[in-house]
């Protein structure tokens, strides 16, 4: 009878332990899934401010060419429903001499090869 007791104690503990982890499981997940829509929601706030900043100078000034936001991209926003990043692209970078580096690994195999 006591072997009986203590076994159901157990089992008790067991299963009440297994409750609080599943439930601290759900408020975690639940928790990170609030914190993720703070930050979309900011972001969001950052990005309309940004954006509302740059239409306001551009319609007082001319137009730039390297400007984040060109009238192609504020076509693509409002054709989808949300652009998450824009990226501008680097200038291409001019090609080095190969005369230079040719020479080198001539030396070099040579160097190598004898």
């Amino acid at each position: 009878l006591t072997e009986q007791l203590a076994y159901e104690k157990n089992v008790r503990e067991k299963r009440l332990r297994a409750e609080l982890s599943q439930a601290k499981r759900e408020k975690d997940f639940y928790m990170e899934k609030v914190d993720t829509a703070k930050k979309m929601a900011r972001y969001r706030e950052r990005n309309e401010r940004t954006e509302s900043a740059a239409a306001d100078e551009s319609s007082s000034a001319k137009p730039d060419r390297n400007s984040k936001t060109s009238k192609s991209a504020i076509s693509d926003a409002q054709d989808t429903d949300e652009i998450r990043r824009r990226f501008r692209q680097r200038r291409a970078v001019k090609p080095t001499s190969d005369n230079a580096s040719a020479d080198i690994d001539q030396d070099l195999l040579a160097k190598v090869l004898a």
